[in-house]
Parts: C-alpha cells; sequence; structure tokens
C-alpha cells in the first residue's frame, strides 16, 4: 500500500510540469539540476525494477524518465532559443 502511493506521489509529482511546459508556460524558473537529479534516480529505480522484475515499478518509472526528458528537452530549447546580451530575436 505505501508503495502504490509514493508511486502515485512521485508520478503525478511531474505532471503538472509537464502540463504547463507543454500549454506554453516558460521554462526559465525550472532547476535543470533538479530534474537532472529525478531523471538519475527514475533510471536507477527503472534498473532496480527490472533486476527484481517488478512491472509496476519499471512502467511507473518508464513514464517518469519519459516526462523528465520531455522537461529537460523543452527547458534546452527554452534555453537555446533566449536572445544574448539582450539582443533581439528576429
Amino acid at each position: 500500500m505505501v508503495g502504490f502511493f509514493a508511486v502515485f506521489v512521485s508520478f503525478f509529482n511531474l505532471v503538472p510540469q509537464a502540463v504547463k511546459i507543454h500549454n506554453g508556460g516558460g521554462t526559465h524558473d525550472l532547476s535543470v539540476s533538479s530534474f537532472l537529479s529525478i531523471l538519475l534516480a527514475g533510471i536507477l529505480w527503472f534498473v532496480y525494477g527490472l533486476l527484481r522484475t517488478d512491472w509496476p515499478l519499471i512502467a511507473t518509472n518508464v513514464v517518469q524518465i519519459l516526462l523528465t526528458v520531455y522537461i529537460l528537452y523543452k527547458i534546452n530549447m527554452s534555453s537555446s532559443t533566449t536572445p544574448v546580451d539582450g539582443a533581439d530575436v528576429v
């Protein structure tokens, strides 16, 4: 029971961020290092799930990894289109 609650909390922790970004919200206030640590944790839990053949753990962390990669991708795309030194974007 505790495991299912932990999965629910960790999974739905990323959904609001991904939805906000997808709907056009900015990424300038998001921390890359935080999402990199979430990604690392998800990968490690995924590997642990594979070693135990624990399909709920595997499936949950695949979704978590995908959401985190999406958020990091959007952060990266946002930072690469930001004007440098106040230059205007044409």
